[in-house]
């Protein structure tokens, strides 16, 4: 097992596709990252008193009025506007303070991950062509020559593939707190959190993206297998997602129905129940915005977790009948 570990890291690291796709999730984290903030950081133009006064003139009829009593009209018209410009700006104010704190070292990492959609579909991608560039290019009889065991060769390229995982996520977390740094060596405007982050809670966020991410990687890795392909499996679960959206909002399953409880053992949901509660009680401002899927039953997090490890060991089965069941041609 060492030296398939070995042989895949002497491999990977030298693939220029796994190294664009890398490269890729992380300029696309900070490009997004320093657009959101700049989007955030800006102040509105609010109209002074003489384009208010402008603004006034040009709609408003003083039919039958006297100058003086337009003129008294006018003000008012125009105090009235510009309290109200007033009122914005403190509520602006208020909430871009809130909004701010996204931005700050402890939060950036969580800022940067967001609902962690990106890095998992890249990994997901890398993954499928990590097993099905074998098949493809025809090298999957040599591997298995040299690993002599085909469980032991799949094991292997999964645990070399949740070293990728861990790889990608820690990147993006060192990724956030760089940027986080910059904006105040740069003397951005930022502001402090006011809410401390939950560390356990934080921690065990991280992880269960780790969870779900890898769940993801080993459904495709089986469809990878099913298939003989590296491109489409990463298609097939997007459009199964899509289904799973679809079978999940049925009038058969909607609150107070008798099967209402049943999209809780679906797998999107119940990664999204995980990701969402515990985002939550990290107390991250860019996670804060987050609604967990409708719930008939209130379970406690570990469920929800075994719920999802469950659909894991059911993809690692899936996968290992099949490898070791194929007839290898290619």
């Amino acid at each position: 097992m060492t030296a398939l570990l070995r042989a895949d890291w002497l491999r990977f690291r030298r693939r220029k596709d796994f190294w664009i796709i890398g490269i890729g999730v992380l300029v696309v984290a900070t490009v997004g990252f320093l657009n959101t903030y700049h989007g955030e950081v800006t102040d509105p133009l609010w109209p002074d008193a003489a384009a208010v006064r402008a603004e006034v003139l040009g709609f408003a009829d003083f039919e039958g009025m006297t100058q003086a009593e337009q003129d008294a009209q006018i003000d008012q018209m125009v105090a009235d506007q510009l309290a109200q410009y007033d009122q914005q700006r403190v509520d602006f104010e208020a909430q871009q303070a809130i909004a701010l704190q996204k931005y700050d070292v402890v939060e950036s990492p969580f800022t940067v991950l967001g609902s962690g959609i990106g890095p998992t579909l890249a990994l997901v991608l890398a993954a499928s062509l990590a097993v099905g560039d074998e098949f493809r290019f025809g090298t999957v009889r040599t591997s298995l020559l040299a690993a002599g065991s085909r469980r032991r060769f799949l094991g292997a390229r999964l645990v070399s593939l949740f070293a990728m995982t861990v790889g990608v996520f820690g990147a993006l977390v060192l990724l956030g707190t760089i940027l986080a740094l910059g904006l105040r060596v740069a003397g951005a405007e930022v502001t402090s959190p006011t809410t401390p982050i939950d560390a356990g809670a934080g921690l065990a966020w991280f992880g269960a993206q780790i969870l779900a991410t890898m769940v993801v990687i080993v459904l495709g890795t089986a469809l990878t297998m099913l298939l003989r392909s590296g491109a489409l499996p990463l298609l097939v679960i997007l459009f199964g997602g899509l289904i799973e959206l679809f079978i999940a909002n049925l009038a058969i399953f909607a609150p107070n129905e008798f099967l209402s409880g049943v999209p809780q053992g679906f797998l999107g949901t119940s990664i999204r129940t995980l990701t969402t509660r515990l985002g939550l009680d990290t107390h991250a401002v860019a996670l804060a915005g987050a609604e967990a899927p409708f719930a008939a039953i209130e379970l406690p997090l570990v469920t929800v977790a075994a719920i999802i490890i469950a659909w894991g060991l059911l993809f690692v089965l899936v996968a290992d009948r099949r490898f070791r069941t194929m007839d290898v041609v290619e």
